[in-house]
């Protein structure tokens, strides 16, 4: 199991009661000060790395509210591809958010993450982050078939060959995965049978609520090997 560390701190300064000094600044600013403190203690850390956003918050109404953490993401250096998530645990809230990241990087599950508009902008936007990397990655699956082909796009652009340096996976098998070049390897969705199911479930109380449809893997010629 991966370790989790603590490699910066920074928090809000106090005034922000009622008559303080800081009492008429928002919530979301001061975040986004306290954010970019955070990052400026570490010149060496990519702001585009970061996978997410934690911010607890125990009180989340008028500046504090429409999920803050979002907020203070938007206001801060941090690229808004970052996710973000507000948690409200009354006084416990920042020691949960820290516990949540931690169990994230610790699980593997967060330890490079770029989020997207899953359209084939965001795709590209993405790929660039991702192949702007030392190493550089050999393989990117992205959330649908509009996004690998927006990875797809970058990749001719910056010459990498696809899939001798770069692997390309979508997902749904749209028909847009057989029209690029070349064709995208995808999981296909079920649609019909998604619908269909989705139909029963709605009409037909009975009908057990969990449903397991198959998908398949459709190899085409946007994968292969990772180099050596």
């Amino acid at each position: 199991m991966a370790e989790a560390v603590i490699v910066a701190a920074a928090r809000t300064p106090i005034g922000k009661v009622a008559r303080g000094s800081l009492a008429d600044v928002r919530s979301d600013d001061l975040g986004g000060f306290a954010v970019d403190r955070a990052l400026d203690r570490v010149p060496a850390l990519d702001p585009a790395s970061v996978s997410d956003l934690y911010w607890g918050c125990a009180l989340t109404y008028h500046s504090q509210g429409y999920n803050i953490a979002r907020q203070v993401g938007l206001l801060s250096r941090l690229p808004d591809s970052v996710p973000a998530v507000s948690i409200d645990r009354q006084c416990g809230s920042s020691q949960q958010a820290v516990h949540f990241a931690a169990q994230g990087v610790m699980s593997g599950t967060q330890d490079l993450v770029v989020a997207g508009e899953n359209s084939f902008t965001s795709g590209g936007a993405a790929a660039r982050q991702l192949l702007e990397r030392t190493p550089r990655p050999s393989a990117i699956f992205a959330g649908n078939d509009d996004m690998a082909a927006g990875v797809l796009a970058v990749a001719h652009e910056a010459d990498i060959d696809v899939p001798g340096q770069l692997s390309i996976v979508g997902f749904d098998d749209s028909d847009l995965a057989k029209a690029v070049w070349p064709p995208l390897t995808t999981m296909r969705q079920p649609v019909r049978e998604l619908a269909y199911a989705a139909a029963d479930l709605m009409l037909s109380p009975e009908v057990e609520p969990r449903v397991t449809l198959e998908h398949k893997l459709m190899i085409r010629s946007t994968t292969g090997p990772a180099p050596r």
